[in-house]
């Protein structure tokens, strides 16, 4: 099961810049104007018009900045809903019974497993 987080209307003023944190998997909609993206990490300079959409692929920041008064639409991706502990317990007893610990440990949220 996903759950989808309202999208959010955003307006840019002309030469108006955001910083977006952890985006990836965000669709970005320009309604109206142009805007400029580029992703860390990325060489490629992403320039949206009015219709124009693209999706954050890459894990960081996203610098976007307005060439003249913008109006954009932001889609975040689908968060997935935590699943219930019987279905954990489930995967759990998937595994053998040397690593079932390890397993339980993990499932549960807990970090690296510690060394025997």
């Amino acid at each position: 099961m996903s759950i989808h987080p309202p999208p959010q209307l955003l307006s840019l003023q002309r030469y108006e810049a955001r910083i977006l944190e952890d985006a990836v998997g965000t669709l970005v909609a320009c309604l109206s104007g142009c805007v400029w993206l580029t992703q860390h990490g990325d060489s490629r300079d992403i320039i949206l018009h009015a219709g124009d959409s693209f999706r954050i692929e890459r894990p960081g920041c996203v610098v976007m900045a307005a060439g003249r008064p913008t109006r954009l639409h932001l889609v975040a991706p689908p968060a997935e809903a935590p699943r219930p502990a019987r279905a954990r317990a489930w995967w759990a007893r998937l595994f053998s019974p040397r690593w079932h610990a390890a397993a339980r440990h993990l499932m549960q949220g807990g970090g690296a497993v510690p060394d025997r």
